[in-house]
């Protein structure tokens, strides 16, 4: 597959936000069409869950059978009411029947990010703390006490499934592979679809987590 070359663009400073949204009009009739969901999960007296929507659509809900399923490894204390849920999958008469499990998190960005309607991918990991936005148009590395690095991208898909995302620019040696593999981050206990090695400079590589965001359906 050929790559794809991306400009350089300036960028802003990324902040944490909060919030819920729903990416697909949940009153669409019942068909195999795959729904992106984002909401506030809410546990109810009878033990279903209750997908709060931030888009002033009515609520969607969620069987526990298929909450714990589609959640099967991620720590137990997030899936409660309040963390935050990320997925893919079918709405039939309100009802939210999730196939793929993007994110669940208790703390972090959520669906009010400003970036999230342009976002391919955000990459993350901890000691030392690291962030990586990829949008279309370029990508920001940010380290913990060290200047936020803009790159130039070319991104490569492997047969494999894994994504290669490398500098355009032969003057910077950066490297982030993503691999479609469950990702439980070791601090906040956030679980992700996707794992993630950044190779940087002369630097040892670091290691995380990363989700998709709306440009990455």
């Amino acid at each position: 597959m050929k790559p794809v070359k991306f400009s350089l663009i300036a960028w802003l400073s990324i902040t944490l936000l909060s919030g819920c949204s729903l990416l697909t009009p949940s009153s669409r009739p019942a068909t195999d069409h795959q729904s992106r969901v984002q909401g506030m999960l809410e546990q109810k007296s009878d033990g279903s869950w209750q997908l709060n929507s931030c888009w002033d659509q009515p609520p969607l809900t969620l069987s526990n059978a298929d909450l714990q399923a589609i959640s099967q490894g991620a720590p137990e204390e997030i899936i409660r009411s309040g963390s935050f849920f990320d997925s893919s999958g079918r709405i039939e008469q309100q009802q939210f029947i999730p196939s793929t499990l993007h994110r669940l998190q208790a703390e972090g960005h959520d669906c009010t990010d400003s970036k999230f309607k342009q976002l391919f991918f955000r990459a993350y990991g901890n000691e030392p703390g690291w962030m990586i936005t990829l949008e279309k148009n370029g990508l920001l590395f940010e380290q913990f006490n060290q200047p936020a690095v803009a790159i130039p991208f070319i991104e490569t898909t492997l047969p494999s499934g894994a994504i290669s995302i490398s500098s355009s620019d032969p003057q910077i040696n950066f490297q982030l592979l993503l691999t479609p593999a469950q990702c439980i981050d070791s601090m906040s206990g956030t679980t992700s679809a996707w794992q993630a090695k950044v190779q940087f400079a002369q630097a040892q590589q670091l290691q995380g987590c990363a989700y998709p965001g709306l440009q990455r359906q």
